[in-house]
């Protein structure tokens, strides 16, 4: 079986591209959403805005993100020739210079992760984002990047262990894991005290006892029971805050049918981290199936959040 040869897998995606793998994925396929249903946009835009002409609107909105499309495929060309080059070097080197292939791998992921962060990431939130701050302007749009971000955290933490796990101490290592993990898990967690949304603060909190068990050696039968109790939970908030099912799903623009198909395959995905040891420890997959949840939860909170209009 071609998936249980792990050193074939990461010849082909190296484990430090990851991060500008997934990063490239996403975006693309989050923007597509706003060139096919360029009423999206008006979701994320001010609502007192929604009165301007429409034609006009909608016009400038699909320029805008045509240009982003065509930034995204000149980025996804850079990174297969990337890949493939690195796959090049390793067979004409024959496993002679693993580690000066290591190195130029890890320096050309630094570089690339970093131009295409610079390129996706939407800026103008950024600084809101990382402060843990939230605001009613733009607000879903606040919400939905920080959630896109808890969502990336897996693979954020696997890039920053595979990059450094052969140049610093492993105590340095695991600091610097539980810091970024803690951190990213706390930005969602804060704007929800702030806002005084108590039942989401408790969705968010039910993160903290999973980052104890994973760095405090806790029996996997207690993590993966904390784990079970928090997909339930955010699984129940998917359904019935988020996305609203309860409320007329057929006058919705994604029609019955398909909006089921996806929350079906959404809750399935939720349990990704069940996944690992099917896939005989390939990470790549399960992060993958994550990253794919998280675009199947914002394309229909935004149905929903069009309806509401």
């Amino acid at each position: 079986n071609m998936l249980e040869n792990e050193a074939l897998f990461d010849l082909i995606i190296p484990k430090s591209f990851y991060l500008p793998v997934f990063i490239i994925f996403f975006d693309y396929f989050y923007q597509q959403f706003f060139i096919s249903y360029p009423f999206f946009k008006k979701v994320l835009s001010n609502k007192s805005k929604l009165q301007e002409n429409d034609d006009k609107k909608s016009s400038k909105l699909i320029d805008g993100n045509i240009k982003h499309k065509n930034n995204i495929i000149k980025l996804i060309k850079a990174l297969t020739i990337l890949l493939l080059s690195r796959a090049l070097i390793v067979t004409l080197s024959n496993s002679e210079n693993i580690e000066l292939v290591e190195l130029l791998t890890n320096l050309i992921s630094i570089v690339s992760t970093a131009f295409i962060f610079y390129k996706c990431v939407p800026r103008e939130k950024l600084k809101t984002i990382l402060l843990c701050s939230i605001t009613q302007k733009d607000r879903l749009k606040t919400v939905i990047q920080s959630d896109i971000l808890l969502s990336f955290n897996g693979v954020i933490l696997f890039t920053i262990k595979t990059l450094f796990a052969s140049h610093f101490k492993n105590v340095q290592v695991i600091s610097l894991l539980v810091f970024v993990n803690f951190y990213i898990v706390s930005i969602r967690f804060i704007q929800c005290i702030r806002e005084k949304n108590w039942l989401n603060v408790l969705k968010y909190g039910l993160n903290y006892p999973v980052l104890y068990c994973m760095y405090h050696d806790v029996n996997n039968d207690t993590l993966y029971f904390i784990k079970i109790i928090q997909v339930l939970y955010g699984t129940y908030w998917d359904l019935f805050m988020d996305w609203k099912l309860q409320l007329e799903i057929s006058k919705r623009i994604i029609n019955k049918t398909t909006t089921y198909s996806l929350v079906i395959l959404a809750v399935l995905l939720k349990f990704s981290f069940v996944y690992t040891h099917v896939f005989n420890g390939i990470v790549f997959i399960p992060l993958a199936l994550e990253i794919i949840r998280r675009l199947i939860w914002v394309l229909l909170r935004l149905d929903y959040e069009y309806y509401a209009l």
